[in-house]
């Protein structure tokens, strides 16, 4: 049998047979996506409720939600199935003392909590903080991440493990708008595998502010081990080290190497480990294992 290309392209076959031709429809029928395992979500609420829960999720379709952080403490496995959560944050963060914006993140992983997060058929986080508040200084705190990824209360100098977060990144495509990192990590590990990581500016005094102030950040962020916070409970650089760890083996990155971040001397030299490169290509960085 042979198949003519050009009647193809209009889903058509054509078999040569005994010199005829015959025309066949679904050429070029698509095979269907294979559907991830676990429970399917498809509101807002069944997501919250999954990431209390614990278990193994899917998106069953996108989700479009106003300032709220999904925050938990227990193991979750998240597949996007092509599907994006699209978060938006505005004003309405804003409810802390003296004028200062709450944190808000997207995921809050906190108390020995782990997230996995793959991305069978594509799909991701669309974050976005492009909001216009009132007398933005330099006194305003604010802390718009992707990932908070552990807490004050998790750091301890014991070097105990119950606390310890745990991220892994297999795939996604996570653009964020107006924000200052992707990944904040205070205590825990993140294990970066694949995805696309990219952060956009408006031309806002708020979108202007946190491009400037992300000049002094990284898109993947470990808080340096001089942070008051761990001084505060007397953290060693060993058990910082042990406990504080981002390790990329894959994944696209625009505009960050994470295999070279000397302009930051605070941060390691690398989050990339031996036997994996990171390569430019116009404005993206791909680490990918060494041939």
């Amino acid at each position: 049998m042979k198949t003519i290309k050009n009647l193809a392209a209009l889903g058509l076959c054509a078999m040569v047979l005994g010199g005829g031709v015959a025309l066949l429809s679904g050429c070029n029928d698509q095979p269907e996506q294979p559907t991830p395992a676990g429970t399917a979500i498809s509101t807002v609420q069944e997501l919250q409720d999954a990431f209390t829960e614990g278990g193994t999720y899917y998106l069953a379709n996108d989700l479009t939600y106003l300032n709220t952080t999904l925050k938990f403490e227990s193991d979750v496995t998240l597949d996007f199935n092509g599907h994006t959560l699209n978060v938006n944050f505005d004003e309405g963060q804003a409810e802390g003392v003296d004028g200062r914006v709450v944190p808000s993140y997207v995921f809050n992983i906190v108390n020995g909590g782990s997230l996995t997060l793959n991305a069978t058929n594509g799909g991701g986080v669309n974050s976005n903080w492009s909001v216009e508040f009132e007398n933005l200084d330099e006194s305003r705190s604010v802390a718009p991440y992707v990932f908070q990824i552990g807490s004050g209360s998790n750091i301890n100098a014991e070097g105990n493990s119950e606390f310890d977060n745990t991220v892994t990144i297999n795939g996604g495509n996570f653009v964020t708008t107006d924000s200052i990192e992707i990944v904040n990590l205070i205590w825990g590990t993140v294990n970066v595998t694949g995805g696309l990581f990219e952060m956009k500016y408006t031309d806002t005094e708020w979108g202007n502010a946190m491009n400037e102030a992300k000049g002094t950040r990284a898109l993947l962020n470990r808080v340096d081990s001089g942070n008051s916070a761990y001084k505060s409970k007397s953290i060693s650089s060993e058990t910082y080290e042990e406990h504080v760890k981002i390790v990329v083996t894959g994944g696209r990155f625009k505009g960050f190497d994470p295999q070279n971040m000397t302009h930051d001397p605070v941060k390691p030299t690398s989050y990339v480990p031996e036997g994996y490169e990171s390569n430019l290509s116009g404005e993206w960085y791909t680490v990918s294992k060494i041939n």
